[in-house]
């Protein structure tokens, strides 16, 4: 759960294949985001494929959200690769819409 003041903005799933699951220890500060978790545990994160779309809230969203049931969320979905292409991990961000605002930079090469 990430928050502005007492305010919650996103709720985030993180799903890692079991054999980096399994190697997770309590020592990794729990502030720490996935990818220093993973990169930790094994050869860095090379890639990330991400996807944007809306879902509305089921019940457990709409609670830690504090949203009404059924609201429209933002999904971000994040998949993580290392250089020979394995999965390291997905990410799943629901965000309240209200609260958060999505801004994509990229240059340009001619």
């Amino acid at each position: 759960m990430r928050r502005s003041g007492r305010e919650p903005l996103l709720l985030t799933a993180a799903y890692l294949p079991e054999p980096l699951a399994r190697r997770l220890k309590p020592s990794i500060p729990s502030r720490a985001s996935v990818l220093t978790m993973l990169d930790r545990l094994g050869p860095p994160t090379a890639a990330v494929r991400c996807s944007v779309s809306a879902v509305l809230a089921d019940i457990e969203a709409a609670h830690a959200l504090q949203v009404p049931l059924g609201s429209p969320l933002l999904r971000l979905r994040w998949v993580l690769s290392d250089q020979a292409g394995r999965l390291r991990g997905v990410l799943e961000s629901l965000c309240r819409s209200d609260r958060l605002q999505l801004k994509v930079m990229e240059s340009l090469r001619h």
